[in-house]
């Protein structure tokens, strides 16, 4: 076990209404996340992950081709005493042209009920139309 930060990418997932498509976990909810080991590209990363959930046609507005959080946090106790890095990307997409089981953790989550930090961040690209 190192010290090096463990390296997450995260698509941000937003819709028509201002939601963002979440996984159920326990009794919360979380934004899905995946490692970079098999991915040429961080955005490719969020990418695939986004329709691995069930996003048919994520696209990235114009002007947010870059991350739009770096998100830290602790690791996971098994991972031990290390830094968790997220590198989110904000997706749109219309919730129309997503498929989940109906077994399936995804959800769709208004915007004013997740972490205000990354509320704020994807409302400002939001109210800058960037987005």
């Amino acid at each position: 076990m190192g010290t090096c930060p463990i390296l997450k990418v995260s698509p941000v997932i937003v819709d028509e209404q201002h939601r963002l498509l979440m996984l159920r976990q326990a009794s919360r909810f979380v934004l899905p996340e995946t490692g970079l080991e098999e991915y040429d590209t961080l955005r490719e990363a969020a990418e695939t992950l986004a329709r691995a959930a069930g996003v048919e046609e994520p696209w990235l507005q114009p002007g947010c081709e870059d991350p739009i959080q770096l998100f830290p946090a602790r690791a996971a106790p098994e991972d031990g005493d290390r830094t968790r890095v997220v590198i989110r990307f904000l997706f749109r997409t219309h919730s129309g042209l997503c498929r989940f089981p109906d077994s399936a953790p995804q959800t769709w989550v208004p915007l004013v009920e997740v972490d205000i930090d990354l509320a704020r961040r994807v409302e400002s690209f939001l109210a800058e139309g960037r987005a």
